[in-house]
């Protein structure tokens, strides 16, 4: 009897996706002088640099960066002597716009409600499209969450896509409670290491 292969969870599969859409993705450990941490997550490619609090989000600013730059940073006339301009887009309130708009573009009809649960108030938002529903606590998680849907399908958990990644530690930082580095999915470590066996049989 063959094994349940485990199912992926939807940071798994944004790492998968911006891994493929040629990010290269690194986080990085922070903590406040009242205790609380976080990881920040960064994605990364030619002309282009995304930060955010977990994966799914990424994806989101991924989504909306072409019309995020379209109206932050309007077109203008590059010479070939010009330096490329690198983009930079953060996960901030003021991208929600961008991402409920980008739902809309799509067809889906968003709303927003409030839940009392545990005495605490917060907005749940909706998006709705052909009888299905999906919630997230703010635009931009659910914008990720639509845009993994859409290209994984309604079964998205049995993706067979990387479950496991490791982290490569940026050279220098030893500290362990300081955690820093790229993400690599096992591809890139299977290449990594064939890369250090070609140029250690090369000396």
């Amino acid at each position: 009897m063959m094994e349940r292969q485990p199912e992926c969870t939807l940071s798994d599969l944004c790492i998968h996706y911006l891994v493929k859409n040629h990010f290269d993705l690194s986080i990085e450990h922070n903590s406040s002088k009242d205790g609380d941490e976080w990881f920040d997550w960064t994605a990364t490619r030619s002309g282009l640099n995304l930060y955010a609090y977990d994966p799914v989000r990424l994806v989101a600013l991924f989504m909306i960066s072409d019309d995020w730059i379209a109206t932050n940073h309007p077109k203008i006339q590059i010479s070939s002597t010009t330096e490329k301009t690198t983009n930079s887009i953060a996960d901030y309130g003021n991208t929600y716009k961008y991402a409920l708009d980008k739902l809309v573009w799509w067809g889906y009809k968003v709303s927003k409600v409030e839940d009392s649960a545990d005495f605490m108030m917060h907005l749940i938002f909706i998006a709705e499209k052909d009888e299905k529903s999906y919630s997230a606590t703010d635009p931009l998680r659910l914008l990720g969450l639509v845009a993994m849907i859409r290209e994984y399908g309604e079964n998205w958990a049995r993706s067979d896509v990387s479950r496991s990644f490791s982290v490569e530690p940026v050279p220098g930082v030893d500290n362990l409670d300081f955690m820093w580095g790229k993400i690599l999915d096992p591809e890139q470590i299977e290449e990594d290491l064939a890369d250090e066996k070609s140029t250690s049989s090369g000396t």
